[in-house]
């Protein structure tokens, strides 16, 4: 029989292959070496999303989840109000955990952070320090900034600021280098909103003496803090204005012998986009790039998205030049909200290799109910169709992101099972898969 005929069997080439990958391997005529693949870098699409869980079910309802990851690639928390009566302003902070990335089945039980019988907890940010500890900042009945590092949480928590006059807001936490712990608030002093920043060194043992950031006129408004470290470096941005709102910009830099923070001059960077009702502004880092997404609101059924982001000289006074505006409003089409709740078109954004996300919750002009969307900068904004998560039968609002370990994206939000009750949802995506890599 041919040599030819031989070939023309496939059960015959098949052995003839396994024959050659063993003279090669056994004569070293090629080194195979198997490199772990590198984490994904980029997308042109929106996420594949896992099946939907169910993470709260009680009587009354729960709202205003946030979810964080831990550095050991495996935790993940989703913080949220709970509401414990009938009774709307009776709410407790609480919290469940999964040790594997969110998958079913992998959740705590639902926990307290604090308990206050009768009053309302509101405004709950959780962030993880370097050693994988939770620490979380809340505001108890609009007069009090509450503290409670994870070790303390049921049992514990420190009061950071108290006020006399109802006045305190949005406050906001980031965990950097070993123990260092930053918290910025909105406050009502002296007849204005101001931010305020304090900062722990300790882990949250002891707590500077807060400081505003900057004075503004009695008839401005200062609010919704947003912030990111890199270093010693603090980078803050907030709403400012009553009737034509900016977003405002200001670097703190820290000195460690003293605690103490110096701070620049603030920009209005939201100039950058064109945006003349600018509100609700997000914070991230990528690297040395600073990215800021916040809300266009010019009436209820007419709110945008926009994105803007600097790399340098990012408290220079001229703001076009140093920050870059591309493909605004990022959100696309017009989007609405409801007349009292949320009001506003609320951002949140994370970002995957070089790719940034963000998603928001809004309302068709065709539609009755807020929807979940999402776009990201890989897919060139508003350029590409945007991820639409939920539909339009079900309300769905306050959507907040967190990428972890640069490989999963988790996604938290509100979903109305009655008119007055909601409870909150969890989606993880799928992961793309890279084969390892064979090199010579």
């Amino acid at each position: 029989m041919s040599i030819i005929k031989q070939f023309e069997k496939p059960k015959t080439v098949f052995v003839l292959l396994i024959l050659i990958l063993v003279l090669m391997l056994q004569g070293s005529l090629v080194t195979a070496e198997t490199q772990t693949p590198d984490e994904p870098t980029g997308v042109t699409a929106a996420p594949t999303w896992n099946s939907l869980q169910n993470l709260t079910s009680n009587t009354n309802g729960s709202r205003s989840a946030i979810v964080r990851g831990a550095p050991n690639g495996r935790t993940v928390i989703v913080g949220y109000l709970r509401q414990m009566s009938g009774t709307v302003e009776d709410t407790d902070v609480y919290y469940r955990r999964s040790t594997t990335n969110g998958a079913p089945g992998g959740w705590s039980a639902e926990a307290r952070i604090h308990s206050s019988a009768g009053v309302r907890s509101a405004e709950l940010d959780i962030d993880y320090d370097s050693a994988n500890k939770a620490h979380a900042v809340w505001v108890e009945n609009e007069l009090e900034l509450h503290y409670a590092g994870e070790a303390s949480w049921a049992s514990n928590a420190s009061t950071i600021r108290s006020t006399s006059a109802t006045g305190l807001d949005s406050p906001r936490i980031i965990a950097s280098g070993s123990n260092n712990l930053d918290i910025v608030w909105a406050e009502y002093n002296n007849f204005q909103w101001q931010i305020f920043h304090t900062r722990s060194k300790n882990g949250g043992s002891s707590w500077a003496v807060p400081k505003n950031l900057v004075s503004v006129g009695s008839a401005d408004f200062s609010g919704r803090p947003t912030l990111a470290v890199n270093g010693n470096i603090i980078h803050v941005a907030w709403e400012e204005g009553v009737f034509s709102q900016k977003i405002m910009y200001s670097q703190g830099t820290v000195n460690t012998s003293t605690n103490t923070v110096s701070w620049t001059t603030s920009r209005a960077i939201s100039n950058a986009s064109a945006a003349t009702a600018a509100k609700q502004p997000q914070l991230i880092l990528a690297g040395n790039t600073v990215h800021v997404a916040y809300t266009e609101r010019f009436s209820e059924t007419q709110q945008y998205i926009h994105h803007i982001q600097c790399s340098s000289n990012c408290t220079s006074s001229n703001v076009n030049a140093n920050w870059l505006s591309q493909g605004n409003p990022i959100s696309g089409q017009v989007l609405g909200v409801s007349a009292t709740d949320p009001y506003d078109l609320v951002a949140t954004m994370d970002q995957q290799g070089a790719c940034t996300f963000v998603y928001f919750h809004g309302r068709l002009t065709t539609e009755d109910n807020e929807q979940i969307w999402g776009t990201n900068s890989c897919g060139n904004w508003a350029a590409s169709a945007k991820d639409e998560v939920t539909d339009s039968s079900l309300r769905t609002i306050h959507p907040n992101i967190e990428v972890h370990n640069n490989w999963w994206i988790y996604l938290v939000y509100e979903e109305f099972v009655s008119a007055d009750v909601r409870q909150i949802r969890f989606l993880r995506n799928k992961p793309a898969l890279y084969l390892p890599l064979i090199v010579k």
